[in-house]
């Protein structure tokens, strides 16, 4: 059980990126996403090698039990604006302040790129599986009503 006094959250390096990869692996499969192992390790790598992107690790006592993904983007509403790409914490490792630590790193880390706000996609098979809404309501993200619509290229 991950011990706040213990954990760490640092952004993801080449000596944390098999585990980082890891973890969104995981993620993937329990949630079924689309997605193989070989693209989640390709795009995690391509973000790692971008200012625009940014991944970090929670770790306790040395393992790594949690993740989270941003990048930023600038449009016309907001200026800079960043967008939680993905958050994951083992399920052994839930319910003791991983996910807070993730994100409050990851706001930190978009306060210091300059971001007027985050956005981030809550399913309705996420929300219905795990309470998203409430959950990132914790967070002091707030549901807009907004839709996203995909087109894949």
């Amino acid at each position: 059980m991950p011990n706040p006094k213990h954990m760490i959250v640092k952004a993801v390096d080449p000596s944390t990126e098999a585990a980082a990869i890891d973890l969104l692996n995981r993620f993937f499969a329990e949630e079924s996403f689309d997605g193989n192992p070989s693209m989640i390790a390709g795009n995690l790598s391509a973000m790692l090698t971008d200012d625009n992107c940014w991944a970090a690790l929670a770790v306790d006592n040395a393992k790594p039990v949690g993740i989270i993904t941003a990048s930023l983007i600038r449009d016309i509403e907001y200026g800079r604006v960043a967008e939680f790409g993905d958050l994951y914490v083992l399920p052994e490792a839930r319910g003791r302040g991983v996910a807070q630590a993730l994100v409050s790193a990851g706001k930190d880390w978009c306060k210091r790129k300059g971001c007027a706000a985050i956005l981030l996609t809550i399913t309705a098979e996420g929300d219905a599986a795990h309470g998203l809404t409430n959950f990132y309501k914790r967070f002091g993200f707030q549901v807009t009503g907004r839709m996203v619509a995909e087109c894949r290229l």
